[in-house]
């Protein structure tokens, strides 16, 4: 399998674009329960953290009660037999038998070294994008007033919210807003990609996605 894998690649990377290409349609919530945000860092309280209180505020100002399902949510209920998506035995045993869930592989495997990190963060970017790309109805956005350095809420989330025609004509008017801000960040982002190894250590923390 190393002799078939593209330049740069880690087998499990090669074993998650396998495992994506047949399960993408999982990677969604249900009709205007899409949630996207922006996460935040030095040492502020992440969005997602927040949901709940934004969830109270909809209710108390506008008398309805969003039941949003996050791409965390949907994550753990997808179970990932990862027989299916290897050609050999060089996949880390470790990894098969501890991260069964796509939640505990998308969120761990990086920090383990089973991937590189440049390919945790574009785990986070796929999953992200087709999060976004199956919504269907509303779609809640919300922008931290914190963002990382290349945030997957404006390098992937954004761009595909863009080309959705399932969802509301509101949903496209906050995305056109934001679209500024996501082809800075797509600009910067590939200016220093382009600069670096695959495999080199990581700028920031994996699990910080959002």
């Amino acid at each position: 399998m190393a002799n078939d894998l593209p330049p740069g690649w880690t087998p499990a990377y090669w074993a998650f674009h396998a495992w994506l290409r047949s399960n993408h349609n999982k990677l969604k919530a249900g009709r205007d329960r899409t949630v996207i945000y922006s996460g935040m860092r030095r040492g502020d309280v992440p969005v997602f953290k927040k949901l709940g209180r934004y969830r109270s505020l909809i209710t108390a100002y506008f008398g309805v009660d969003p039941q949003w399902e996050t791409l965390e949510f949907v994550l753990k209920k997808i179970k990932v037999d990862w027989d299916r998506y290897r050609q050999t035995n060089e996949l880390d045993e470790k990894m098969v038998k501890s991260y069964r869930w796509m939640w505990d592989f998308a969120m761990e495997a990086p920090a383990r070294r089973f991937v590189s990190p440049y390919e945790g963060r574009q785990i986070w970017k796929n999953l992200s994008a087709w999060y976004v790309k199956n919504a269907v109805g509303k779609v809640y956005i919300w922008e931290g007033a914190t963002l990382k350095a290349f945030p997957d809420f404006l390098l992937a989330e954004i761009p595909i919210l863009l080309k959705n025609k399932n969802v509301t004509p509101e949903t496209i008017k906050r995305a056109v807003e934001l679209a500024p801000k996501s082809a800075e960040a797509w600009r910067k982002y590939r200016d220093l990609q382009a600069s670096k190894n695959r495999l080199e250590a990581p700028q920031e923390s994996v699990a910080s996605r959002g």
